[in-house]
């Protein structure tokens, strides 16, 4: 199974105009365009672990994002769909808070997205209040696809400390949401909360252990495990010598089997965590490596039984071709092939671009070229995320955060003035 075709689309915020899509071979260079100018890539993508991107059952496209404002404006998140594959966009919340903070704040920060097996639409993110001075978790869902949105709600309101960023979001096979965020600064964790019965919030679990982390965790749900399937969390450390750690759930939250690492690596720092599933219950995890200069991007695999095990990727992307790496993003077909995205750089810091790459899960040290799929040219940090695939779907579409202008006063390339953006690849025809 191989893509026929990319799709390269675009979006302006600014009267959200959209632009006719290129057309391009999927072995072909794409030219990069913004899906969203104005948009605030540290706020946006660069913490958070948690899908930015999602699809329904009928193909509709769901996207979240922050947008770059004036300093006394805040900083908006934004939830936008398509029902075109990307070729035209509509706003669906302008602003994710509604309007029911009064005070000024610095933002709505690293939003997150999930999609209820009924088209339910289900977001989360964490707002700064300059005001309070503290940051908390939110949520919000549409039943009615996208037409009204629930007030949205504190996920930490009962939580002690006052500092819960970088949210994740996923839901189970009852439709149930979770939320996985971290607490860098306080109790130093992460932590998962559910709804109960009549949808309040409950006080969160701490599933990590004394580990400082370094960013989000990752919340995933696999359906095809044990009797309730199971929730996955997983995170890196902040230390210089982290690894990636996961705990696991087979009770709907109720217990959680406790931390392990599932690669040790002697040496060198494992970061940026991704996770998938296939349909036999086996689970795929991404990581980088970051070993002094040499950065590797490595595929963990999970049997049923709870074996793990590390297909070599060492030669995949040579250090000659892609010096640097930082986040990856993986997902499952129906095909039973594993869809790896992951953002690269051939200089330090510059035309960081993203790169695709297909193995079947039968054979995972066979895996196609890598291909560049985006054209960045300047661009910095790209931030990479792809969805969960739905059955019958047959396209992939993948998001990033990117930025074209240099900054004078460090001598690196800014990801957070306002000419930046979000790109989309479409591949298609499975």
């Amino acid at each position: 199974m191989k893509f026929r075709r990319a799709h390269l689309l675009s979006l302006m915020v600014s009267g959200f105009m959209a632009i006719i899509p290129n057309m391009v071979s999927s072995t072909a260079l794409g030219e990069m365009r913004p899906v969203a100018q104005g948009v605030y890539v540290n706020g946006s993508t660069k913490f958070s672990n948690g899908r930015h991107i999602a699809y329904d059952s009928t193909g509709r496209l769901h996207a979240v994002f922050t947008q770059k404002t004036a300093s006394s404006q805040g900083n908006p998140g934004m939830y936008v769909w398509s029902d075109d594959r990307g070729t035209s966009w509509n706003v669906g919340l302008s602003d994710l808070d509604q309007g029911t903070s009064a005070d000024p704040t610095w933002g709505n920060f690293t939003p997150a997205i999930a999609i209820g097996s009924d088209n339910s639409i289900h977001i989360v993110w964490y707002q700064a209040n300059k005001t309070a001075k503290n940051k908390a978790v939110f949520y919000t869902a549409s039943h009615d696809r996208g037409e009204t949105f629930s007030t949205p709600v504190v996920v930490t309101a009962a939580m002690s400390d006052s500092t819960y960023v970088w949210p994740a979001i996923t839901l189970d096979n009852k439709d149930r949401p979770y939320v996985a965020f971290s607490d860098p600064y306080g109790t130093k964790g992460i932590f998962v909360t559910t709804q109960n019965s009549q949808g309040a919030w409950l006080p969160a679990t701490k599933v990590s252990d004394q580990t400082t982390p370094k960013d989000t965790a990752g919340l995933e749900y696999n359906s095809h495990l044990g009797a309730n399937g199971a929730l996955f969390v997983f995170w890196d450390s902040a230390s210089s010598n982290g690894k990636v750690y996961l705990n696991r759930s087979e009770n709907y939250g109720q217990s959680w089997e406790g931390v392990s690492v599932p690669l040790s690596t002697g040496s060198g720092r494992v970061l940026w965590p991704s996770m998938t599933f296939d349909d036999n219950g086996s689970s795929y995890m991404s990581v980088t490596l970051n070993s002094g200069s040499v950065f590797k991007i490595w595929i963990l695999k999970r049997d049923p039984q709870g074996v793990w095990s590390k297909p070599s990727l060492d030669n995949l992307f040579p250090p000659d071709k892609v010096k640097g790496y930082m986040r990856s993003s993986l997902t499952y077909d129906d095909a039973g092939q594993i869809h790896l995205f992951v953002e690269g750089t051939p200089e330090s810091r510059k035309n960081w671009n993203i790169w695709e790459t297909t193995a079947n899960v039968s054979n995972l040290e066979s895996w196609e070229a890598p291909r560049r799929i985006s054209d960045s040219k300047t661009g910095d940090n790209a931030y990479v995320s792809v969805p969960t695939i739905i059955k019958g779907i047959d396209y992939i579409p993948v998001l990033w955060s990117h930025g074209d202008l240099a900054d004078s006063d460090t001598g690196h390339l800014s990801n957070e003035l306002p000419q930046n953006g979000i790109g989309i690849v479409m591949f298609s025809a499975f």
